[in-house]
């Protein structure tokens, strides 16, 4: 763009370029305005060289006329140049802005070492970059050395395109919106069919966006972050998302919390007043969690078959949601008698078997954890790598950040940085490589009593249909095949099955 010819690389403006194209840019206004002018007077086409030359003519006669005084001079001349003057004046202002705007920008480019580009265009939220001198350059490149762009124009996560030859198109959103920008909004009223909400971010055109993502591409998911940050918030509103959906989707939810938290009574009394049997709750009694997760072994094994025996792909309704709040507590138990070795370490191992094998057959296991680091959750390798999302809440070290992103850089370029993160924001990875970042409603505690987030939830065992009935044919054989245990027998196991 011919403005970048008027500013160095380091931004300084160049007087004399800068004054020559100001001089260039009035005359070339003055000369549009008096053609236009004669057209509208004579309402014809005229050859735009006549008009010049007469008027170049018609105003040196004029002007030697009424030499020296300049009384004389006729009054349309005058006329016409004040007109001429208030139809460029504004151009000339805006052109001055505008230079003075790309000038800026360059000396932020210069100061961060970016001083070989410049700027060629701008648009709200939009900008285009090619490099100065008409240099050759990479794409690759250049997304690598803007890693800062959206601390340069102040703005939130942005993508990017190729543009023409060798430019980059720069799309930016709108920054994660702040809690107070939130604070008058209602979770229960963004619920939708089929989808979970995830909060809101800053779009491309507004402000502030909701933001979803269907059922069913929600496998297991991580909610990531030191405490007091949001975590535990974040994931309740995406539980309210999970109970919106509860009569389609779900076939069992089941809160898991053995950290001392209150959540697990709000679960517990919710079921006590819907006697849905489909929600339960589990808070302090690992034999009753075992006894659970030997259960979930069985029903994984039989839609496994049912799977199998009906030529089905995988399970997308009667999802069965596993969610630990703080899943340390219970992978990260250390007890001191034997059975209770033998018995923690089963129920890791059901845990891991749920992870690796469990989507297909509609597992959800949804986990919060304050460390990914390492073995500090208890997660163990396979875990963690069958966990598709996570959602990442401030983080203090590094580390933390490339257990999230093993490539942090990625993240970067799209302006997002969990390290500057406040309460109750968070970021993901969607499908693809992109990053996205949004801020999770404030959720009250007894805010899952409220009967219009509730009102779709059958009070009944209506869900219970005919696939449910056939997974059952599968359960004796399965539980045949499993050796006795000392915590839950066979014909315990078995029994609590066919009641379920």
């Amino acid at each position: 763009m011919i403005f970048s010819k008027l500013y160095d690389e380091s931004g300084k403006i160049d007087t004399q370029n800068y004054v020559s194209f100001l001089i260039l840019e009035f005359i070339v206004l003055y000369l549009i305005f008096i053609i236009f002018s004669f057209y509208i007077i004579n309402m014809q086409i005229i050859n735009p060289i006549d008009i010049l030359i007469n008027y170049y003519n018609y105003m040196i006669n004029q002007l030697i006329n009424s030499y020296p005084s300049f009384e004389n001079i006729d009054s349309k001349l005058i006329v016409l140049n004040i007109f001429a003057l208030v139809f460029i004046i504004p151009f000339i202002v805006i052109s001055m802005v505008l230079i003075r705007r790309f000038a800026k920008i360059q000396m932020k480019l210069s100061n961060m070492a970016l001083e070989g580009y410049s700027i060629v265009y701008f648009w709200n939220n939009e900008f285009i970059f090619k490099p100065r001198n008409g240099n050759k350059m990479k794409y690759d490149k250049f997304i690598k050395q803007f890693a800062d762009l959206s601390q340069l124009f102040e703005k939130g996560n942005v993508r990017f395109k190729r543009h023409a030859s060798n430019g980059v198109r720069v799309i930016f959103r709108y920054k994660t919106p702040s809690i107070r920008e939130l604070k008058n909004l209602n979770a229960s009223e963004y619920l939708k069919d089929e989808h979970i909400f995830l909060g809101f971010r800053g779009g491309e055109k507004k402000k502030i966006e909701p933001l979803y993502v269907h059922i069913n591409k929600i496998l297991h998911s991580a909610f990531l972050g030191v405490a007091g940050k949001g975590k535990s918030n974040t994931l309740n509103q995406f539980l309210l998302s999970i109970f919106k959906n509860f009569n389609k989707y779900i076939g069992l939810f089941v809160f898991v919390d053995f950290k001392g938290g209150i959540e697990a009574n709000t679960y517990r009394l919710l079921e006590e007043e819907l006697r849905t049997e489909k929600i339960e709750v589990y808070d302090n009694d690992r034999l009753s969690l075992y006894k659970l997760l030997k259960r979930l072994k069985v029903i994984n094994i039989a839609r496994q078959y049912y799977i199998r025996d009906n030529y089905k792909k995988k399970i997308t309704d009667n999802l069965i949601f596993l969610v630990f709040d703080e899943v340390a507590a219970i992978l990260k138990y250390e007890p001191t008698n034997k059975e209770m070795k033998i018995m923690q370490k089963e129920i890791i191992e059901m845990i891991d078997e749920l992870y690796f094998i469990g989507r297909s057959q509609g597992f959800r296991i949804i986990a919060s954890t304050q460390s990914y680091v390492g073995n500090a959750s208890g997660l163990t390798g396979l875990m963690k790598l069958n966990t598709e999302t996570k959602f990442q809440h401030f983080a203090e070290e590094d580390s933390a950040l490339k257990a999230f992103a093993p490539e942090p850089l990625k993240m970067y370029e799209q302006g997002i940085d969990p390290r500057e993160f406040s309460t109750g924001e968070f970021c993901f990875k969607s499908e693809g490589s992109n990053y996205l970042s949004a801020r999770s409603l404030y959720i009250e505690e007894d805010v899952l009593k409220l009967k219009d987030i509730f009102k779709s939830i059958v009070l009944s065992n209506e869900s219970f249909n005919q696939e449910q009935i056939d997974i059952k044919m599968y359960f004796k054989e399965i539980i045949n095949n499993f050796p006795n245990s000392d915590f839950y027998s066979n014909s315990e196991l078995l029994k609590d099955l066919m009641e379920t």
